[in-house]
């Protein structure tokens, strides 16, 4: 079979695939094996994207119990946002950045001044529900936490 009949053929199982039967392989005499079964196909699902309010407590090894705000946004994998925090002794504030791969989440966080030091979060997404820690990276104080959101 010629190398053109060959990618059409190939093409052809590609499309199969998007319409609900999944392409297996094809082999070097350009035979495809299709599979039954629906493949699943990437894309953002509503109920799973993290994109809103979010309320909670924050514990901090510097400066205690807190409560947090924080409004994120999800496009494919990538989390931006900011958050406010409110302590005893002060409020705070600044923005985060990050990944999402199924239910875990890590980001950045940035205050909005230095000499605060960026943070790295390390949380688990369930439901509406993000736990996780954080951490300073390479800064001369050490700053460890735990932070509970639920969506508003």
């Amino acid at each position: 079979m010629r190398s053109l009949e060959r990618v059409t053929i190939c093409m052809l199982g590609i499309l199969t695939c998007v319409l609900g039967l999944g392409v297996v392989g094809c082999g070097g005499d350009a035979t495809c094996v299709l599979g039954a079964g629906i493949v699943g196909c990437g894309g953002d699902d509503d109920e799973d994207n993290l994109s809103g309010t979010y309320r909670g407590t924050i514990q901090d090894s510097l400066v205690g119990t807190g409560t947090i705000t924080a409004t994120l946004a999800q496009t494919d994998s990538t989390v931006t946002g900011t958050f406010q925090t409110s302590f005893p002794e002060g409020n705070g504030g600044g923005n985060v950045s990050g990944t999402r791969r199924d239910d875990a989440l890590t980001l950045t966080v940035t205050p909005p001044q230095p000499p605060a030091c960026p943070l790295t979060v390390t949380a688990t997404i369930d439901g509406d529900k993000i736990q996780g820690t954080y951490a300073t990276g390479d800064c001369p104080v050490v700053e460890t936490g735990t932070v509970t959101l639920t969506r508003q």
